[in-house]
């Protein structure tokens, strides 16, 4: 009985490495993994074009469940990109819906997941949506979009947290330079201030040189400086590209410094600024430097400040 039983069970191996082999080798279908860890810790060699999906992309965050397609020409980066056993990489699959935790990010707003939102948004092409699912994530640099078209940003109620101020970095966390049809929606932006003066450089979410772009139902608080900049873009001077046709309806700014600045360099040119609650220990600032600045619509605002409030 024993011989027979060793033998029976040996047949089922045999037949379980055999599916397996072909489930790992028919390009037809896609291998699951519960995590990105137990997929990078795999001791399966998978053939180039290889789907492979994971459940989520870690058991902290328990979410980002994402596709990769096995690449002999990929470069891995531990992000988006993963090295394989035999060599290859398991290159995520972009769709049109991104999400931080789908590049690693922790979000919970403890962590450290700079790097992961940077190489996100590195990854984003026009018509792209980013939902940040609610996830907060801390970042300690700034980050960029450059010329990017036709973008939704959906926070979920999760964002972006600076976790300290102009001690940790200057300027904004988030910029947007030279981007059209940009929609910016339910998101958190909070920084780490606390005082009652000027924090010069503590800045949110800056605007340069873009076009068509809607806020709303968003949430700036904790900001020294500037939480909303609209401006020409980064490092530009009087006569370069302001931007245009942005509007600003139903967000909160809660205990900031300064709100809906223009800055330095350019202004706007048809701005609407409609039914936001502000509550600034400095201005709510409509300053321009521009002579192409013009058509500032503001309504329904509630207006606490306890400096100049306009």
């Amino acid at each position: 009985v024993s011989a027979r039983d060793d033998a029976e069970d040996a047949r089922d191996e045999a037949e379980f490495f055999a599916s397996t082999l072909d489930l790992v080798n028919d390009l037809s279908q896609a291998y699951e993994f519960a995590t990105v860890a137990e997929m990078t810790a795999s001791n399966i060699v998978f053939p180039v074009g290889k789907k492979l999906n994971t459940i989520v992309n870690n058991t902290t965050s328990n979410a980002g469940g994402a596709s990769y397609v096995v690449s002999n020409t990929a470069i891995a980066d531990g992000y988006g990109n993963h090295t394989l056993s035999g060599g290859n990489v398991a290159e995520l699959i972009i769709d049109n819906i991104l999400n931080p935790v789908q590049w690693g990010a922790i979000g919970n707003k403890t962590a450290n997941d700079t790097l992961a939102v940077e190489a996100m948004l590195n990854a984003i092409v026009d018509g792209i949506v980013i939902d940040f699912k609610g996830f907060i994530c801390s970042v300690e640099s700034n980050l960029y979009v450059d010329s990017i078209n036709n973008i939704t940003v959906n926070g979920g109620g999760g964002g972006l947290f600076k976790s300290g101020g102009t001690s940790l970095f200057t300027d904004p966390v988030l910029s947007f330079n030279s981007c059209e049809d940009l929609t910016i929606m339910n998101i958190l932006v909070q920084g780490s201030y606390s005082g009652s003066s000027l924090d010069a450089g503590d800045y949110g979410i800056r605007l340069g040189s873009c076009k068509r772009v809607l806020l709303s139902d968003s949430i700036f608080k904790d900001w020294g400086d500037s939480a909303w900049t609209v401006r020409t873009k980064l490092g530009g001077t009087v006569g370069k590209t302001e931007s245009s046709d942005v509007t600003v309806n139903g967000n909160v700014f809660d205990n900031v410094y300064q709100t809906s600045t223009t800055g330095n360099s350019g202004g706007v040119i048809n701005y609407t600024f409609t039914s936001n609650i502000c509550n600034t220990i400095g201005a709510i600032k409509f300053a321009s430097r521009s002579d192409n600045a013009e058509n500032l619509i503001v309504t329904n605002n509630v207006i606490i400040s306890q400096g100049t409030a306009l």
